[in-house]
């Protein structure tokens, strides 16, 4: 049962990985001031994880076909857990660039559930590569993979995530339910401190892969990213060590490492908020 499980994980990411098209990429950190000498350009697998630094101006990307022609046919560009960073995308033969983010795509874009996807009208000329920019500023500068794929293999994938996504939220909402339940029932914190991080834990997974923005359309996070994250990942860890405090019964087996975690435990919730002042 355990090994039909994983497959089930890995069966969409092994299949759309087995169906992209083979790409070289490189990238190049871009000078901060206009007159600055450019980066040396650095080769990279698009198909494999990979974090470009999160300077101020940014890192220009090329990718380029491994057999030396691009292919024919319906094809989009997607890029994997992006996080909460900026991609740019250079269509070929487009004036005018395009700029996604989770929550925050134009208008007739598609969704993004864990990926942005850039649709492939038009290939590059022979020779040329598809060109983006990367911009990691303020953020955490999360590994990046990149594809061309066919768009009805890109779709199948998509509507696969989606549903693998929303069942594991709603296990973990349905485990937090339990939980308060019990808490109410039993007149027990402990199951209150559990149900919690639960619910701020599966916050920061919606937040990380975009499904705070599609399909859940939740605007008030969208606007406001990073102050929902780092108010999740310190209501998780506050909630974590409580829970922990009280399910082990530190205060009566080892009261020196439960005043240890209790304070770390504030001191994660005071800079927390000290980290939220200038955003406020």
């Amino acid at each position: 049962m355990t090994w039909l499980l994983v497959l089930a994980c890995c069966l969409p990411w092994s299949i759309a990985a087995a169906t992209a098209f083979p790409l070289d990429g490189s990238w190049r950190p871009v000078p901060a001031s206009a007159g600055g000498k450019p980066g040396a350009s650095q080769r990279f697998d698009p198909q494999r994880l990979q974090a470009f630094p999160a300077t101020r101006a940014g890192s220009d990307i090329e990718l380029r076909p491994k057999q030396g022609a691009w292919p024919s046919g319906e094809w989009v560009l997607q890029v994997r857990s992006p996080g909460l960073q900026t991609v740019t995308f250079f269509p070929p033969r487009a004036s005018q660039p395009r700029v996604a983010r989770f929550g925050r795509q134009s208008a007739g874009e598609w969704p993004a559930h864990d990926r942005l996807v850039f649709p492939l009208p038009a290939m590059p000329t022979a020779g040329e590569p598809l060109r983006l920019h990367v911009d990691a500023s303020g953020v955490i500068a999360a590994p990046l993979t990149f594809s061309v794929i066919p768009v009805a293999e890109y779709l199948r994938a998509d509507a696969r995530w989606l549903a693998f996504a929303s069942a594991c939220l709603a296990v973990m909402a349905a485990m937090a339910l339990m939980a308060i339940v019990f808490a109410f029932e039993l007149s027990d914190a402990t199951f209150a401190w559990y149900a919690i991080f639960v619910l701020a834990y599966a916050l920061i997974l919606s937040i990380q892969s975009g499904y705070v923005y599609d399909p859940l359309a939740w605007r008030w996070v969208a606007d406001a990213p990073r102050l929902w994250g780092r108010l999740a990942t310190a209501l998780s860890v506050v909630a974590a060590i409580l829970f922990l405090t009280r399910f082990a019964d530190l205060r009566r087996y080892t009261p020196g490492c439960r005043r240890v975690l209790l304070a770390y435990a504030a001191l994660t919730a005071a800079l927390s908020l000290i980290g939220l002042v200038p955003m406020l």
